[in-house]
């Protein structure tokens, strides 16, 4: 077995320079993967933190993705309005603790977070 060993260690010896490529390019790419799999859990985290304060978010029909990207995240396009009305509506419901009225200036675009009492 000792044989084995020694023959291998004389092998990558007299190929020292494509020895060295593999484990210069196995190690960067367990760096790269390793970075990225940190990455992708940082972005998680945040996106759940950001998410966890939220208990309704209220908005004229439309997709569900879009108006939560919109008001949480302030990407993509807005949503249609909802009355005033009906903003005052729901932030006078007895379960909602406040809202936040969301409407940018120059646009008619009104979004409600509500944060419901516990």
């Amino acid at each position: 077995m000792m044989w084995l060993l020694r023959l291998a260690i004389k092998s990558a010896s007299h190929r020292a320079v494509s020895t060295s490529l593999c484990v210069l390019t196995v190690s960067l790419s367990v760096g790269l993967y390793l970075g990225i799999e940190n990455l992708r859990t940082a972005i998680r985290d945040s996106f759940e933190g950001t998410i966890n304060q939220t208990d309704l978010i209220v908005g004229a029909r439309g997709g569900s993705a879009q108006l939560l990207l919109y008001s949480v995240f302030q990407m993509g396009q807005a949503t249609n309005n909802i009355s005033y009305k009906s903003f005052e509506t729901y932030q006078k419901h007895p379960a909602v603790k406040f809202g936040v009225r969301c409407a940018p200036v120059g646009r008619k675009t009104a979004i409600t977070f509500m944060k419901s009492i516990d």
